[in-house]
């Protein structure tokens, strides 16, 4: 069955049409240059051809009813009303961790780094899954017997519990600005310019004005990142350190949380360009540090995910279903 699928960020949306577990075809367009997602979806349908007969659309920001507010986006996506607009039979509105979660039970041997656990992934235990990129995603995995069923959650606006003493400098200062500190704060794309910026108050006489120059010239997280991995700025790296460390102890943190057998997943589009520092032994730390519980979160395996259609195959999965 030809279905179409979508992972729908605050950023980019992909859209595909898949076949048999296949994608058949894939286009990405910017979120922001579009009014509504039917726009979009449009636009895909009448560049590549298809009569998809259901639609799954993994959207980022809370689901009831088929219907989503996007967090990071003036939009309402709508199953009933895209079905009408669209002239597809079925379409489906699940939250994106939903659809990275059902994605997930899909990878193959080479989408996965491990990082750490000193058991192997229970075949049937329950799985814990967050992503960073615009926001934080958080969902989970538990097995009903048959396959795979997931939880949705917005995890990632729990609030952010700090460490160590530069931490509680953060929320104070996180505080400041937003009112409340969660974890998606600090944990995405936004969370690395706010870490930059935090450590440049902080530290007035590192700031580099090359850097800053950059950061007014493209993506603030983008350049945090490339220079923080190069090592060429110290607010950078700092920045890095102390995400690659709240990133590490939220995933330790789901995994203690629903005792993660089946594994722990970091997914979303950030992660995958850290590999250096995902590995260096820092995350894993962060990760294990549980005090009493920490024998027991150790035996749970990470794993990094490298797949990037993690959400177009998770939404042609909930599709066919």
């Amino acid at each position: 069955m030809l279905v179409l699928a979508g992972d729908v960020g605050g950023t980019n949306t992909r859209l595909a049409l898949v076949e048999g577990g296949e994608v058949r075809v894939e286009r990405h367009y910017p979120s922001g240059g579009h009014a509504h997602l039917e726009d979009i979806v449009r636009m895909f349908l009448e560049a590549v051809g298809g009569n998809p007969k259901a639609a799954c659309f993994g959207v980022a920001g809370p689901v009831k009813n088929d219907v989503c507010r996007v967090t990071n986006l003036p939009w309402v996506v709508d199953g009933r009303a895209m079905e009408a607009a669209l002239h597809i039979p079925k379409v489906r509105v699940v939250n994106d961790f939903y659809a990275a979660a059902l994605g997930v039970t899909g990878l193959r041997a080479g989408h996965t780094l491990q990082i750490g656990g000193t058991q192997h992934p229970v075949a049937t235990g329950p799985i814990a899954v967050l992503g960073a990129g615009t926001g934080l995603g958080v969902a989970f995995l538990f097995h009903n017997g048959l396959h795979y069923e997931p939880v949705p959650s917005e995890g990632g606006h729990r609030e952010f519990g700090p460490r160590n003493e530069r931490e509680i400098r953060l929320l104070a200062w996180l505080q400041r600005k937003y009112g409340r500190a969660s974890y998606e704060r600090v944990v995405s794309g936004p969370g690395l310019r706010d870490l930059y910026a935090f450590l440049a108050e902080e530290q007035p006489g590192a700031i580099i004005p090359t850097t800053r120059a950059a950061m007014d010239a493209e993506d603030p997280a983008a350049v945090v990142t490339r220079l923080g991995l190069q090592e060429k700025d110290v607010l950078c790296k700092l920045a890095l350190d102390i995400f690659v460390g709240v990133l590490g102890a939220e995933a330790g943190n789901l995994g203690l949380q629903v005792v993660a057998t089946g594994g722990v997943y970091v997914a979303g589009g950030i992660a995958p360009r850290m590999v250096p520092r995902l590995t260096d032994g820092a995350f894993r730390a962060a990760f294990d540090d549980k005090g009493r519980l920490s024998e027991v979160v150790k035996a749970i395996p990470c794993f990094l995910v490298q797949a990037p259609q993690l959400g177009i195959l998770g939404a042609a999965v909930a599709a066919v279903r």
